[in-house]
């Protein structure tokens, strides 16, 4: 929402907890953010562009825990050139 709320065109994020995606799509429409932002309900690890995402990725950020940096520098990568 913050993102949303300093301009962004366009906000999706994930969360890969049913309960928890559900109450964020309840507290985002709450606080009139329906239309800018879209919550998945998957694992970050799961998206691909072209079906989750409308395409390249301006930017990423991650909140995730990986096995290593470069495991995660890969997979956040792969959502910017998929």
């Amino acid at each position: 929402m913050k993102a949303a709320d300093s301009g962004a065109g366009q906000v999706i994020t994930c969360e890969m907890e049913r309960t928890i995606a559900s109450a964020a799509k309840k507290i985002v429409a709450t606080y009139g953010f329906g239309q800018t932002v879209t919550v998945l309900n998957k694992k970050s690890t799961d998206l691909r562009t072209l079906n989750d995402l409308p395409g390249r990725a301006n930017i990423v950020i991650v909140r995730s825990y990986f096995r290593s940096f470069e495991e995660g520098r890969r997979r956040v990568a792969s959502l910017c050139t998929q």
